[in-house]
């Protein structure tokens, strides 16, 4: 059977990857019981299956809400935000996802205590 090389046996393993993006939508839109549900939910397609099924360190995103609504003075402390998120970039934890070394060689979990 060949080696299993993904989530962090990945190609990628040791690099780190961060969402940056926008919405129209505002921070209580997103969440457990909001319209569009939390946004842990919706990245996990991004997150998990493409960034860490390679083997990144998926760093917290970064997301700027209701951009298009909002005055140019709170897009400006947005940027300030972001710039201040990038500063900080390596203290950032990294979402934790499962690694193969909690699994068998069929990759089912193994058995905890």
């Amino acid at each position: 059977m060949a080696a299993n090389v993904f989530y962090n046996h990945g190609g990628m393993a040791g690099k780190k990857a961060m969402l940056s993006f926008t919405l129209g939508g505002r921070d209580h839109m997103f969440g457990e019981g909001a319209i569009h549900g939390s946004m842990e939910n919706i990245l996990i397609p991004i997150q998990r299956g493409t960034l860490a099924y390679v083997g990144y360190e998926v760093l917290p995103p970064f997301i700027a809400y209701h951009v298009p609504y909002i005055s140019q003075e709170a897009r400006e402390q947005m940027l300030v935000n972001y710039r201040q998120h990038l500063h900080n970039i390596e203290h950032l934890q990294p979402i934790e996802f499962a690694t193969l070394e909690q699994f068998d060689d069929k990759l089912y979990p193994l058995a905890k205590g």
